[in-house]
């Protein structure tokens, strides 16, 4: 409909002077345009959905996680076996040195102290871990007199585990085998 609505408009101006001063009043007419829809008693106006914004996710801090078990030079059992970790940073990392920590990880629950390291942007921290292996226990086996009994094979594993801002990265486990009869070898599992 146009024309529908006749507004008015009247201004009124105070003055602050001494004595009877009428304030004058200016009055002004006009027609508006105007559209009339009918909506239902029960209508609400549709709200404007505010999508959160979404930020990339970053690279993780750690590109990879490796560990390698280096041979034994010595005889028999108890023995001290090495590992070592590599824990690389990729080139492009949004952090010019990550500093985390790391454990190593093995079978029957062996897990080392978390240990702090700090890895710099592209760059590959090498770690050690020397793990102390007793001869597995021999109850209930014979041997001849004068002989010594034969000890089973010592089967085990190790891993390293890396903390990252939301979770950790492990690496592959690495299985080992070690004998520790007189004649100890010991070898990689593939």
């Amino acid at each position: 409909m146009t024309g529908a609505y006749r507004a008015y408009l009247d201004v009124t101006c105070h003055k602050q002077k001494v004595g009877f001063y009428e304030d004058p009043n200016y009055i002004a007419e006009t027609r508006l345009p105007l559209t009339i829809r009918c909506m239902p008693s029960d209508y609400k106006p549709p709200r404007t959905r505010v999508e959160p914004q979404r930020t990339a996710v970053p690279d993780p801090p750690i590109e990879s996680v490796s560990v390698l078990m280096e041979p034994i030079r010595q005889q028999g059992c108890p023995v001290d076996v090495t590992f070592r970790g590599r824990i690389t940073a990729p080139q492009q990392s949004e952090y010019s040195v990550f500093k985390t920590k790391y454990r190593f990880l093995g079978e029957n629950n062996f897990r080392s102290d978390w240990i702090p390291v700090s890895v710099g942007r592209g760059e590959t921290k090498s770690v050690i871990w020397r793990r102390f292996i007793e001869a597995p226990e021999t109850t209930g086996s014979f041997k001849t007199p004068g002989s010594r009994a034969k000890i089973p094979l010592y089967r085990g594993w190790m891993a390293i585990e890396v903390m990252l801002p939301n979770g950790t990265k492990r690496s592959e486990r690495t299985d080992f085998t070690i004998d520790c009869n007189a004649q100890n070898k010991i070898r990689a599992r593939p």
